[in-house]
């Protein structure tokens, strides 16, 4: 049975290697490995503590990788080709009894644009597929036969896929839920003691981060959820999110759709498990996060990890059936008018257009740029990570790989706040024309003058003296009792909050609106 799926899973290889590629949001989190790896501290910038990635745990697996293998990108490319392998194995394998269905889902997923996009990107989704995809096997282990260990093994799944994308918590909170709800009707006090010990990795990581970057959250969610952006327009934009899959990759949401149908729509008595309807509640709790944060620039991003959890409905409920349903096989021919895009996919891939959405093809922006077969000259080659004398540069769009081929004494103000501390607690730039993941910040005056001389020169007083909170907290030495204060001070709420409008009516708002991605 396994050899009749074996071709298809060498197809699959062949197709990852030829679309893998590295984007620059990954390129981020990779100039933040060097600084690590080097001894300055796991973070963009060598003079400020921030965490300008979404995934510490992609962040220390790569890490831990690089150090082994001494190449960051060599590291990068060979994680993401092997953990999408191994989440297509498990999905034809472990999943699917019926080599047919295991067959359907590998299909399924290298004609779906969004996976092949992200299956070798240099970004978490790889990792993130391969964890709900254990736990969701761990939970039907642990249905079949309940036992300590297989929920313990459950839960510890749950906190590695926070860990790995925090948002993707609801994608299996239903699931969890069931397990924790069940384990405790039965034995409470044992039932508590494993969700704290399955929690673990989550409180350890969250302390650490509280302790060293003054936060318990990235960066980057501070620069996104607070942009003062109208909550009703970045909905509007996550409905064009999901619009732009169905136009430009339908076979994805037609996917989720079906499976949603079957596990959701069913009565109970044609199940012999819970599991694919809980499922199917946490792909609809995921998808509704979706539009209500906007979505994401980069096309179908956020719908890999929902389209996997609909393929595990499709191949745990389609084992048990006798065929795979006329309504499956016809989705596949959905996947047929996009297949230059995944099975066909070629060197000379390329799209540079942006959305009027602002939604772009991600991959096709980069492929010629930063693609493992075909990228531009000196892009993987990275000098000896030592520091030089500072300067300060300001970017948004491509701070990745500017990142990268600056080197770590290069100082970048990010005017999308992904990677400022300061920036990212305040509001961006109000523009009727904004795009999603990128809010420009003003600049404040003397801000780049304070980054140069290690100093608060800010002009704005009231700003002048938030600035000087975030800088205790970012720079100030790790065990100084007043830097821990002021950490407590601000997270809860205590810190005056500058004048918000003053200060985007200050003159200097020079943003570096690059077009790249």
């Amino acid at each position: 049975m396994r050899d009749f799926r074996a071709p298809f899973l060498a197809l699959a290889l062949i197709v990852i290697l030829r679309t893998a590629w590295i984007a620059d949001d990954a390129a981020i989190t990779l100039r933040c490995v060097l600084n690590f790896l080097n001894g300055f501290g796991p973070t963009f910038n060598v003079a400020e503590r921030v965490q300008a990635f979404t995934h510490p745990l992609w962040f220390l697996l790569i890490s831990a990788t690089s150090s082994m293998l001494g190449n960051i990108f060599v590291a990068t490319f060979l994680l993401s080709i092997l953990m999408s392998l191994a989440s297509l194995w498990l999905l034809a394998c472990k999943v699917s009894e019926r080599a047919l269905v295991g067959v359907f889902c590998v299909a399924s997923l290298l004609l779906s644009r969004a996976f092949v996009d992200f299956a070798a990107s240099g970004l978490e989704n790889p990792l993130s597929h391969v964890l709900i995809l254990g736990f969701f096997l761990s939970v039907s282990s642990w249905e079949k036969q309940p036992s300590e260990r297989s929920a313990l093994r459950s839960i510890f799944l749950v906190s590695l896929i926070y860990l790995n994308r925090p948002d993707l918590a609801l994608l299996v909170l239903p699931l969890c839920l069931f397990v924790v709800g069940r384990s405790f009707r039965s034995t409470p006090r044992r039932t508590v003691g494993i969700v704290i010990l399955g929690a673990l990795p989550v409180v350890g990581w969250t302390l650490f981060s509280l302790f060293y970057y003054g936060f318990p959250f990235p960066n980057t969610a501070y620069a996104k959820l607070g942009t003062g952006i109208a909550r009703h327009e970045v909905i509007v934009q996550g409905l064009r999110y999901l619009a732009d899959s169905l136009i430009h990759d339908p076979i994805t949401l037609a996917l989720m759709t079906l499976a949603l149908f079957v596990a959701l729509k069913k009565r109970e008595s044609h199940f012999s498990s819970k599991i694919p309807r809980l499922v199917g509640i946490g792909i609809v709790l995921q998808l509704i996060y979706v539009v209500f944060v906007g979505g994401d620039f980069m096309s179908g991003r956020f719908l890999t990890a929902p389209l996997v959890a609909a393929l595990f409905i499709m191949g745990d409920l389609g084992s048990r059936s006798n065929n795979l349903g006329p309504a499956k096989i016809a989705v596949l021919f959905l996947g047929i008018p996009g297949i230059q895009s995944t099975l066909l996919s070629g060197s000379s891939y390329s799209d540079m257009h942006i959305r009027k959405s602002g939604i772009a093809n991600e991959r096709g922006y980069y492929f010629q740029q930063s693609s493992l077969f075909r990228h531009e000259k000196g892009i993987f080659s990275i000098r000896r990570w030592e520091l030089s004398p500072m300067s300060i540069r300001e970017a948004c769009g491509g701070l990745g790989f500017q990142g990268m081929l600056a080197g770590p004494g290069v100082h970048f103000v990010d005017t999308c706040a992904l990677a400022d501390p300061l920036l990212a607690h305040l509001p961006s730039i109000p523009d009727s024309n904004w795009r999603i993941g990128h809010f420009y910040r003003s600049v404040p005056d003397g801000y780049e003058q304070s980054l140069l001389r290690d100093s608060n020169l800010l002009t704005d007083p009231h700003l002048s003296s938030y600035y000087e909170s975030i800088r205790l907290i970012v720079r100030g030495d790790l065990f100084d009792p007043k830097r821990l204060r002021e950490i407590m001070k601000i997270n809860m709420g205590f810190i005056p909050t500058p004048d918000f409008k003053s200060y985007l009516q200050g003159r200097n708002s020079g943003v570096e609106t690059s077009p790249k991605l």
